[in-house]
């Protein structure tokens, strides 16, 4: 859950740490996983899905240290295919069916991730970033 350095006097006040980062953080769309995670009793997709992360993380979680030198938490990227999943059925899932399109909250929360992580990823080039 860490959040970025607060950096005074530089034209990005918000800095990525190096540690690692939260995921809902670096990327929001994740907080539809929580959505998503609703429907574990209803769909045997979806209950699957979340199995498979779960059991995807258990070494990671299990591993004591957080990685480092990484944008976000680099251990979690076993798991993130199917957090993606869990994620897109958290938008998709209208009850018993599924949603054609996807909403445009969710829309504007992927925009705001791929937004986000452009951000950070100039703020690591930029040559002042390792002063």
């Amino acid at each position: 859950m860490e959040p970025p350095d607060l950096v005074p006097d530089v034209w990005y006040s918000l800095r990525p740490r190096f540690v690692g980062m939260s995921l809902f953080l670096t990327t929001p769309a994740f907080l539809f996983v929580f959505a998503g995670l609703r429907e574990v009793r209803r769909s045997v997709v979806v209950a699957a899905t979340a199995l498979a992360a779960a059991l995807a993380l258990i070494p990671d979680v299990l591993h004591g240290t957080i990685g480092f030198q990484q944008f976000g938490y680099r251990f979690s990227l076993d798991a993130q295919p199917f957090l993606v999943a869990l994620a897109l059925a958290g938008d998709a899932r209208a009850g018993t069916t599924w949603r054609l399109r996807p909403s445009w909250l969710f829309i504007a929360v992927i925009i705001l991730s791929v937004a986000i992580n452009v951000y950070a990823m100039i703020a690591i080039t930029r040559f002042d970033y390792w002063q």
